[in-house]
């Protein structure tokens, strides 16, 4: 069995079903998804979402936002690079140039982050942290196996697509119906929690699955269902759970997201003073030196006096490197990736990977263990799971005055129909969790000091 480029590269938006195409748009209707991400509240949110650095006041190190916006650059040269190649290949050249393999992935690069929580990394865990506490056992005891899966597992990636599929504020079905070409190279991991759990806990052997990851929760699992089907991807479900291959293009949308926090954390990390120009010079220069694009040329980078350019400058050249060697290896599972037999990561298989692996290395040993970012992270835990904790003792004990108070600072959209809650404790409580991963950091604690007395609102 093989995927097909026509199915796989579907222009069609899920769930819409207009008709009237009477005013033709000049952009391709992938273009158009980028567009509709951009212009999104949750894209913007992520403006004020720590990266993995606390957002100093200096403006150069990068949150969610610039995160982003750099991995959908580095994503668009994969994807044309990648485009390229299979259009040679397949013969498709009638059908689908490079720019729309480029903006498929731009697309998906863009949106990738959307529904990580606050406080960085740590965000997942710290609700996750929630519901492994007595209190969240409590809420978990009596909901399905698949469903208590989803919230073990609180995963930023499945949130995301709840985000760009279900209903938003303006009640359109499908959220900002995207093509299902982006919706598919934005899935990363096409299973259901229960999956990767299994995995974990050695119930499952299934090497495509990741331990601790996954795409949608139990609420948007008919939603995939319909996307997987429009693409043709390959069914890999096993002991009824619904597993799918990935999408070919959502390798490199891993890709891209990997050789961005790589090396820019590496520069984050620079920045804020954890490494000397030095150290950051050692680990970066060598991915440049290995680069078979024939532009090393040291001396360029000796010309540059200021220490910070010094770094961007390798920065770029190590980027630039690491997508030429990616590619080649794209090209050299191609056909496993088209028959859904490929599981690894493309950047953990290219030739210098260990280079790759000196700079994870030194940002975990120099950055994210720095007092800063561990006191940012430790408050994040008890942020989020404070909040959450708050909001599901409100919907659960709705009799009480302070409850009925609390339940009124919650959206719209995160209630059920006439403010009624929905009658299911799961949907109920994936609300709370979408409802306060959704929130800034600002926003997050902001709202927890005001519903605990610590700092009191200002009225304008």
């Amino acid at each position: 069995m093989k995927m097909e480029w026509k199915k796989l590269l579907s222009s069609e938006r899920f769930k819409d079903t207009t008709e009237n195409k009477s005013n033709p748009d000049p952009r391709s209707e992938f273009l158009r998804d980028t567009d509709r991400i951009i212009y999104s509240s949750a894209f913007r949110r992520m403006q004020d979402k720590t990266q993995v650095f606390p957002i100093p006041k200096s403006d150069f190190v990068h949150n969610r936002l610039t995160h982003s916006l750099e991995v959908a650059s580095v994503g668009r040269s994969l994807g044309l690079l990648a485009g390229n190649y299979i259009i040679k290949k397949e013969n498709l050249n009638t059908e689908f140039s490079d720019r729309d393999f480029g903006n498929i992935i731009y697309s998906a690069c863009l949106a990738h982050d959307i529904g990580n929580p606050p406080f960085g990394h740590s965000g997942e865990k710290a609700i996750s942290s929630f519901f492994e506490s007595e209190k969240g056992k409590k809420i978990l005891k009596d909901l399905e196996d698949k469903e208590r899966s989803d919230l073990l597992l609180f995963e930023g990636n499945a949130l995301g697509f709840r985000i760009i599929t279900n209903n938003n504020l303006s009640g359109i079905d499908g959220g900002l119906r995207l093509t299902y070409a982006t919706l598919g190279a934005f899935t990363k991991y096409p299973w259901e929690s229960k999956a990767s759990l299994d995995k974990e806990e050695g119930k499952l052997d299934l090497e495509h699955v990741v331990k601790g990851k996954f795409g949608f929760l139990q609420t948007e699992k008919e939603n995939f269902n319909e996307i997987a089907s429009k693409l043709g991807l390959i069914d890999l479900g096993k002991n009824d759970l619904k597993i799918w291959c990935r999408h070919p293009l959502a390798y490199l949308v891993e890709a891209a997201d990997t050789i961005c926090y790589r090396v820019i954390d590496i520069e984050d990390t620079h920045k804020l003073g954890f490494i000397s120009t030095d150290e950051a010079v050692k680990i970066l220069l060598p991915i440049w030196e290995v680069s078979k694009e024939g532009n090393y040329n040291k001396s360029r980078l000796d010309n540059i006096k200021d220490e910070g350019e010094k770094v961007s400058f390798l920065r770029a050249k190590a980027i630039n490197a690491l997508i030429y060697m990616v590619i080649e290896v794209f090209k050299s599972k191609y056909d496993m990736i088209m028959e859904g037999k490929y599981h690894g990561e493309l950047i953990k298989e290219i030739e210098h990977y260990d280079l790759v692996n000196n700079l994870k290395k030194t940002a975990a040993s120099k950055g994210f263990d720095n007092p800063t970012v561990l006191k940012i992270e430790l408050a994040g835990f008890d942020i989020l799971g404070g909040l959450i904790d708050t909001f599901i003792t409100a919907c659960k004990n709705p009799k009480y005055i302070k409850s009925e108070k609390l339940r009124k600072l919650i959206p719209q959209q995160f209630l059920g129909e006439n403010n009624e809650w929905d009658k299911s404790e799961y949907k109920q409580t994936v609300n709370i969790c979408d409802y306060v991963a959704r929130m800034t950091d600002s926003y997050a604690l902001e709202l927890h000091n005001n519903i605990r007395g610590v700092n009191l609102p200002i009225m304008q």
